[in-house]
């Protein structure tokens, strides 16, 4: 939780999906490979802008529905915490349309996955 305070990013666009983003330098590649094995989502890069190589590493659609529990539960009181129920408010209408589509929130999806709620 502390690497998605420090480094995360809830966002999204007009014409983009609600996403959790993270960007670490490329020399330091396991952190995401962390996230990536615990919450899903997909690794990108290396890249280089503006003179900064790194990777980042994506959180979204039925997998970031399925995460949106833990963030409730787990995110600690911050600034990072205040963006987050904006952000959360912000696209409660998508979180909605997902869950009526028939996401499954807050299941296993095999080893490493964040715990199941009852």
């Amino acid at each position: 939780m502390g690497l998605i305070v420090g480094e995360g990013s809830f966002t999204g666009g007009r014409h983009t999906s609600p996403h959790l983003a993270v960007r670490l330098h490329e020399c330091d590649p396991q952190p995401l490979e962390d996230l990536r094995s615990v919450l899903g989502g997909k690794i990108y890069g290396p890249y280089l802008h503006d003179g900064r190589r790194y990777r980042m590493w994506l959180l979204r659609g039925w997998q970031l529905a399925e995460a949106l529990p833990y963030f409730d539960n787990s995110l600690p009181s911050s600034h990072k915490r205040e963006q987050y129920e904006i952000w959360r408010a912000k696209y409660a209408r998508t979180f909605q349309r997902w869950s009526n589509l028939g996401f499954t929130f807050y299941k296993t999806r095999g080893p490493g996955r964040f715990p199941v709620s009852d």
